[in-house]
């Protein structure tokens, strides 16, 4: 189990971002752009494909703060706060490797034929700055995905 969340991994965010970025390419991405927070430190990454003359525009965050508190649970309560910063930063590494393996099952989808490219990331379509369908959805509780009057399976 320990190795499929990727916690055993020394690969650094910088060179698993390279990796996703060489893996969009192969999807046709024809824009990707990695992107850092004020402190440098790597984010997420953007990229847009091309369909029938549209460019549309992805966002893919490495959201990083829920692998830091999944780990740092292991570390007893003594040693938290000194391990502090070498738990962010395996975190990091984890985040980034995860999302590098997402990516790559996404890509033996996609090259099949079972899916789209806009179909599979759909949610990370991105509406406006910083702003991905995901996102409204998620603020409008889903609201207004169902037809009037149905529920859920």
């Amino acid at each position: 189990m320990l190795r499929q969340r990727m916690e055993t991994t020394t690969i650094s965010p910088e060179r698993t971002a390279q990796e996703i970025v060489t893996l969009l390419a192969h999807i046709g991405a024809r824009q990707v752009v990695t992107e850092y927070d004020e402190s440098g430190e790597l984010i997420g990454i953007r990229w847009a494909v091309e369909r029938d003359g549209v460019t549309i525009p992805f966002l893919l965050p490495a959201r990083i703060e829920p692998v830091f508190q999944h780990l740092l649970r292991s570390v007893s309560t003594e040693n938290r706060e000194k391990r502090q910063q070498q738990v962010w930063e395996q975190a990091k590494r984890i985040a980034w490797r995860q999302l590098l393996r997402w990516l790559q099952a996404q890509l033996a989808f996609i090259q099949t034929g079972m899916v789209t490219t806009e179909e599979v990331f759909m949610p990370y379509i991105e509406l406006r700055p910083n702003r991905t369908m995901f996102d409204a959805l998620a603020e409008q509780k889903f609201k207004g995905l169902l037809a009037a009057g149905q529920e859920g399976p």
